[in-house]
């Protein structure tokens, strides 16, 4: 019993450690303000989250990480975005979605 007990415990600890996130904030190319109500896709892992008011996104996920996520918001131009190879302050990272800003163009 005190065995699965130990166990147990491991197996809560490595799975929670292993959960990540990807966030960050989405705003309008033209105007610079953040936008509300944009859905952010990561199908690969299956999970759909929208932005806030101040256009924040967080998506959890667990181990398989995603390719790219998904950007839908009415009246503005669907984009996709690979989960790798972004700039941030001018520097390619293969860590994407930490915080940078997104920018979608009006149709």
């Amino acid at each position: 019993m005190k065995n699965f007990i130990y166990l147990f415990a491991y197996l809560i600890i490595c799975t929670s450690c292993s959960e990540q996130s990807y966030y960050g904030y989405v705003y309008d190319l033209n105007k610079n303000i953040p936008l509300q109500n944009v859905k952010v896709c990561d199908y690969e892992n299956n999970k759909i989250t929208y932005t806030d008011e101040t256009g924040y996104f967080k998506l959890l996920y667990k181990k398989k990480t995603p390719s790219k996520l998904l950007f839908v918001c009415e009246r503005y131009t669907i984009d996709t975005i690979p989960a790798y190879g972004c700039s941030h302050y001018g520097e390619t990272s293969n860590e994407c979605f930490k915080g940078q800003r997104i920018y979608l163009n009006r149709k």
